[in-house]
């Protein structure tokens, strides 16, 4: 099971600034391309590493993921970029979370 993830620290572009976000992504041109879009250019791509990701369930179907980068807490949900990466990437631990969370009320959802 896994308990990390690569993310990556994406510097990009608008007409008025110049910016970084880090994004949680399976390569640097997946995070790229997370980024990249008619507003924003993706100028630079570094790869930050593997972080710990800590994933938090409200109930069966809200949750977030939270990983640390030096002292800082990021949080990544829905509308965070990366979110669905992470979503993929913890696919079995959040069906695990999930079924716990049913166990503990005594029934799925369906």
């Amino acid at each position: 099971m896994a308990d990390k993830a690569q993310f990556f620290n994406v510097t990009y572009q608008t007409a008025y600034e110049k910016n970084s976000i880090i994004v949680p992504a399976l390569s640097k041109i997946d995070a790229g391309n997370t980024i990249q879009n008619a507003i924003y250019d993706v100028i630079n791509v570094d790869f930050l590493g593997w972080q710990s990701v800590i994933i938090t369930l409200f109930n069966d179907t809200s949750y977030f993921f939270e990983a640390n980068f030096n002292g800082y807490n990021l949080y990544y949900n829905d509308e965070a970029p990366g979110f669905h990466f992470l979503q993929n990437h913890f696919h079995q631990e959040i069906q695990k979370l999930k079924q716990q969370y049913w166990n503990k009320v005594g029934h799925p959802p369906y």
